[in-house]
């Protein structure tokens, strides 16, 4: 795991925080960027794709570069759970989307 510093679209990512629908672990991808200005408050923002279709707009300190190996397509699939085999064996590894739909 890494900060994230000027991410390029593509980039596999986790919520590094808890920030509107998006928990703490959740997997997700960038779609695009949203440079900032040279203002010092204004900084990059970053377009992303989370598990289950939510897509959210994130800064640099919201999420961390990391390898979760999930495809786009299984990010924006509502039903991504029917595409992994034993995904309640290998439940730590989306541990973030069974936390969130149990609510």
């Amino acid at each position: 795991m890494q900060l994230s510093a000027n991410l390029a679209p593509g980039a596999m990512v986790i919520a590094a925080d808890n920030f509107g629908p998006i928990i703490r672990g959740q997997s997700g991808m960038i779609a695009s960027c949203k440079p900032g200005s040279w203002l010092p408050w204004r900084r990059t923002k970053y377009v992303c794709t989370f598990l289950g279709g939510i897509n959210a707009i994130a800064t640099a300190g919201q999420i961390m570069v990391f390898d979760h190996g999930c495809s786009r397509a299984m990010l924006e699939d509502p039903l991504w759970f029917l595409h992994i085999r034993n995904a309640f064996a290998d439940s730590s590894k989306f541990a973030a989307e069974f936390r969130r739909s149990a609510h």
